[in-house]
This record gives structure tokens, C-alpha cells and sequence, in this order.
């Protein structure tokens, strides 16, 4: 089996390896390389017939149009969908499609990843055969296919993560590949309102850890990241003050954090303590809080709607923010809960199983039949409208992958055969996964799509390091 494999493996370099081949043109060859390594990311949106969908898609699709500064979330990921393929196709008189995005999301990376694996492969010569190879096995045994398929901004997570983790540790990037990293980096905060948080956070740790370990050039470049980072809060500021919302980073964060102190019971709490001697519109209604923040925010006939809504409840909820953020008591209480639901989310490192249906009354497939008629048909025809999507057997391998690939590196960490640069790597991705648990749990929702969007990077890293061990181990035995 093993002579077989060889065999194989022999005869597969060795055709793109003849002498007066148009592959002998590296640049070419790498160009190729990262298309056919976008068209691999995109299988699961190939598997479902179309590109996967939540609630929140179809306000993503809808503002593409018109470019709206929304109250509730960024707007950056519509800019991103009309750039991408929703909008600009239909200046070269070509139909704007949502499969467009998915593959430009795909493109950006199937960049990263080259860079990436050049990055973990250190001494190692690199091919491009050889980093197609580890995205194939990347794409089949992670997540990072199913979230680059979503008409969502999640994917951004990681693209945020990767490439700080390349302008951190990319020792070979000229400055012009180091500007491209940290514009990527800004426009990947700019893309979702949680990212504006995890990146100070995440920055502050890396501080210490590089002061710790002394590592002068990363941190340098880590208040780099920071001032990329203040760049992009008084940005979106500033935005936010020009359309007539205040010098605010979101004119809706205060409901989204009424929805948490909901969530977290603090609400209740508070209310049923005050009520007494406060005259808020909420004490009408302390005993019909729901459970969770998504139920306050978007049920139809909640107290949230009940006390104004999205346009009149700001005084409300400010006024009672303030006053738990500034009470001990209830403080404790919050960050007592909000430690439980970080490790809570921390858990999260499946994907879910089935994705959620929309009918037609639903945001999505309103914002498809209007804006995108023509793929209306591939959309109610996909696996996640018909609720024939089962992942239960690849979530399965993903988890004896992951073990198997920790167990890898575990081994050539207690050998001593990973470069330092690739420890700091895995330390700055667990402390990144912490501070995206601690957030999003905190300050929006415990959810499986959350943790999931970042946690694929681990498993994808232990990869590129085992597979470019491999090609090294290989090319000192002269195997091929």
C-alpha cells in the first residue's frame, strides 16, 4: 500500500514538474493553484446547490442596493457583496448573483492560506502542489467550507485572525504585502460589530505575551494593529455622526445590550429591585422577559417593541444600562453569568447540523426573489430549504481529525521539531478563540455559529504544520 502510494505521489509531482511545462512558471502555477483552491473552499455551497442563508442574510442582500448606514449591524459586509458580485456584475451587463461572494470570500482564503502555509513551512521549500494538497485536506476535514458558504460576515472572523497572524510572524512579507495585511485586517473590523471589541482585547494579551517572551519586532507591530484598529472605531463614528445617529461605534448597541441583561437574568434582577422607586416603561413588564436576547429584540409583540422600538427605546435602555454598570451588585452579577456563557461558548467547536428554512414572508428569501429572481429556483431547491442536509458523519471525522492533528503536534512540540515561530502562532490563536468566546458570549449571544466561524483555524493550522513536516521529512529521504 505504502509502494503504492508513492507511486502515486511520484507520478502526480512529476507531471507538473516536466521541464518545458507551462506550470515551470511559478507565478503562474501559483495563480492557478489559488483559483482551484477557491473552487475547492466553495464544496459545501456545490453541496447544498447554493450559498447557505441566515436570518440575518437577507438585511446583508437588501442594503448592497442602496448602501443604508443600518442601526443594528455593519454595513461593510453589504458593501462587500455589492462589490463582489451583487452590484458590479451588472455594470458589465452581466446578472448579480450570491454565488459571486462565496467565491471571492473562497479567493481571499485561498490567498491567506498560501502565505500562510509558506509562513509554517519555515525552512521548508514550498510548492504549490504541496500547499493544494493541504487545502484539499483542509476543506475536507474543517469547518472553513460550510462558513465560507453563508451570505454572512463570518468568515471574516478568521480572515482576521489569519491575517494578523501573518502580519505578526510573516518575516518575509515585503512592506507593501505588510500594508495589504493590515488593510485587510481593517476592513475585516469593519465588517462586524464584535470584531471592534475582540481586537483591542486581543491585542492587550498579545502585548503581554510578546513582552513576556520577549519579542520586540511583534510587538511593535501589535500597536500597529491597535492603531488600525482606533482607526476603524473612529471611522465608523464618524459615519454614524454624519448620517445623523451621534458619535457612536453602533445607534443600536444599547438594545443589543438590553438583550444580553435579559439573557443573562441582571435584567430581572434590576427591575425587580427598582421598580419600586424608578418609573420605567420596563417595570410593566419585568415579568414578561423571555429567556434569550434574540427573543427581546425581535419578537413581534415583546416588551422591546412595547417601549418604542428600535426608535424610542434608547433613553429607556441607556438609563438603565447606566445605572447596573454602575451598581456593584449587578455588575458582579453580569460578569458571573458572562464567564459562564464564555465557557459555554468555548465549547463550540462542531458545526451545526442543519441549517435553518426560510419561507417566503422570511427576510432572506424576500431579499433573493427581489434582488436575485433569476437563482430564486437554486435557493428553494438547496439542501438547507429542504432540510436534507445531514452532517452528522464528516462532523464526526472532523473530530477524530482534530484529535489526531493535536496528538501530531503535540509529538513534534515534546521533539522539538517546530520552529518557536509556530508556538507563538498556536498561543496567539487559543488566546484569539478566548477572547471571540468572551465577546460574543458577553455582549451578544451563545451560539454554535459564533465560535464555530474561528475555531476551524486550529485544526487548519495543525495541518498545514503536519503536511510541511511531511513534504520535509520527504524531501531529506528523497522520496520524490
Amino acid at each position: 500500500m505504502v509502494k503504492v502510494v508513492l507511486f502515486v505521489q511520484s507520478a502526480f509531482i512529476g507531471y507538473f514538474s516536466k521541464p518545458n511545462s507551462l506550470w515551470m512558471n511559478k507565478n503562474t502555477y501559483a495563480i492557478i493553484s489559488v483559483v482551484a483552491a477557491a473552487v475547492l473552499l466553495m464544496w459545501y455551497a456545490f453541496y447544498n446547490r447554493y450559498p447557505l442563508v441566515t436570518g440575518d442574510s437577507g438585511a446583508y442582500v437588501y442594503f448592497a442596493q442602496d448602501f443604508a448606514v443600518l442601526k443594528d449591524r455593519s454595513s461593510f459586509y453589504s458593501i462587500w457583496l455589492a462589490i463582489t458580485g451583487l452590484r458590479t456584475l451588472e455594470f458589465a451587463g452581466v446578472r448579480g448573483s450570491l454565488w459571486a461572494p462565496v467565491f471571492f470570500q473562497c479567493l481571499l482564503l485561498a490567498i491567506l492560506f498560501l502565505r500562510y502555509y509558506r509562513m509554517l513551512g519555515h525552512t521548508t521549500p514550498v510548492k504549490s502542489i504541496h500547499y493544494l494538497l493541504a487545502t484539499v485536506l483542509v476543506a475536507a476535514f474543517t469547518a472553513v467550507s460550510s462558513i465560507a458558504a453563508f451570505i454572512m460576515p463570518d468568515i471574516f472572523a478568521s480572515v482576521l485572525l489569519l491575517a494578523i497572524l501573518l502580519y505578526l510572524y510573516d518575516d518575509k512579507a515585503s512592506g507593501k504585502i505588510c500594508l495589504l495585511y493590515l488593510g485587510l485586517i481593517g476592513f475585516s473590523i469593519l465588517v462586524h460589530n464584535s470584531h471592534f471589541l475582540i481586537v483591542p482585547v486581543f491585542c492587550v494579551l498579545m502585548l503581554l505575551f510578546a513582552q513576556l517572551t520577549m519579542q520586540l519586532a511583534v510587538r511593535r507591530r501589535i500597536l500597529y494593529v491597535l492603531g488600525v484598529s482606533a482607526c476603524c472605531w473612529l471611522l465608523v463614528c464618524s459615519i454614524n455622526a454624519i448620517y445623523g445617529f451621534g458619535f457612536t461605534l453602533s445607534p443600536g448597541s444599547h438594545v443589543f445590550m438590553a438583550g444580553k441583561l435579559v439573557e443573562t437574568g441582571t435584567m430581572k434582577k434590576y427591575l425587580d429591585e427598582q421598580c419600586a422607586v424608578k418609573q420605567h416603561k420596563l417595570c410593566r413588564y419585568k415579568d414578561q422577559l423571555p429567556e434569550k436576547a434574540y427573543q427581546y429584540i425581535w419578537a413581534d409583540e415583546g416588551p422591546f417593541k412595547k417601549i418604542g422600538g428600535w426608535d424610542s427605546s434608547a433613553g429607556e435602555h441607556k438609563a438603565v444600562i447606566r445605572e447596573i454598570f454602575t451598581t456593584p451588585k449587578y455588575v458582579a452579577d453580569f460578569a458571573k453569568t458572562a464567564l459562564r456563557h464564555s465557557w459555554q461558548q468555548l465549547q463550540f467547536i462542531r458545526i451545526w447540523e442543519h441549517g435553518q428554512t426560510f419561507d417566503k414572508f422570511s427576510a432572506p428569501y424576500m431579499s433573493i426573489e427581489k434582488h436575485v429572481k433569476f437563482e430564486l429556483t437554486q435557493f428553494t431547491g438547496s439542501h438547507q430549504q429542504r432540510r436534507t442536509i445531514n452532517n452528522s458523519t464528516w462532523i464526526d471525522v472532523q473530530q477524530i481529525v482534530l484529535v489526531l492533528s493535536i496528538l501530531g503536534v503535540g509529538i513534534l512540540l515534546l521533539r522539538g521539531k517546530l520552529p518557536k515561530h509556530t508556538t507563538y502562532i498556536y498561543t496567539a490563536i487559543v488566546i484569539f478563540i478566548i477572547c471571540n468566546a468572551f465577546i460574543t458570549a458577553s455582549f451578544a449571544n451563545v451560539l454554535d455559529r459564533l465560535q464555530t466561524r474561528i475555531f476551524w483555524v486550529l485544526p487548519a493550522t495543525n495541518i498545514f504544520v503536519l503536511v510541511n513536516f511531511y513534504w520535509q521529512w520527504a524531501n531529506k529521504r528523497k522520496i520524490y
